[in-house]
């Protein structure tokens, strides 16, 4: 659903229960179980309401991250590396990780004053990343917080949390879009 990595969890029976990280897409039927096949190697049949297999893609010349490091460092990071791909190609000049990784990005568009400071947040739970908004001791100041599309329903929540601080709360397509438009 949102094409990102899933998790593998390792059964004592040798089948692999394989589902999307994000719980929602998980109870939406993003769910498959693989089980060692003689021939293909391993094959992945559907366990939810989804019955499109997704492809599943060889291991050899890749490394397994600790969970930690992939969940806080390379997911945010894989978006913010295609946001700014996005935005570089509408012309934006976009900074990454700027002033030490203050926050994501830095965009501005030639010949126009405006910038956007981002910070992308890719958190999976809405309430756990509404609680470290509010208690971020600096406060949001004036970020642009960007979420992936895919966490669109995330909008109305963290706008409440940060109202009034001068931040505000966009999904990645709608940063585009602004950007675009501007």
């Amino acid at each position: 659903m949102c094409r990102w990595t899933m998790r593998a969890t390792y059964r004592p029976n040798g089948v692999v229960d394989v589902e999307c990280e994000d719980e929602r897409h998980s109870l939406l039927g993003s769910r498959y179980r693989a089980e060692p096949a003689a021939v293909e190697g391993w094959r992945l049949a559907p366990c939810g309401e989804l019955r499109t297999v997704p492809e599943l893609l060889p291991v050899e010349g890749y490394v397994a991250l600790p969970y930690a490091l992939w969940l806080w460092v390379t997911l945010p990071g894989l978006l913010e590396v295609e946001l700014r791909d996005r935005l570089v190609a509408l012309g934006a000049e976009v900074r990454l990780w700027p002033f030490g990784d203050a926050y994501d990005l830095h965009v501005t568009r030639p010949g126009r004053s405006r910038a956007w400071r981002v910070d992308v947040k890719t958190w999976a739970d809405p309430y756990g990343l509404a609680q470290k908004l509010r208690e971020d001791p600096e406060g949001p100041g004036e970020l642009c917080f960007v979420v992936p599309e895919h966490l669109r329903g995330y909008l109305p929540l963290l706008r409440r949390v940060v109202r009034g601080s001068g931040a505000r709360v966009l999904t990645d397509a709608d940063l585009v879009a602004e950007v675009e438009g501007a």
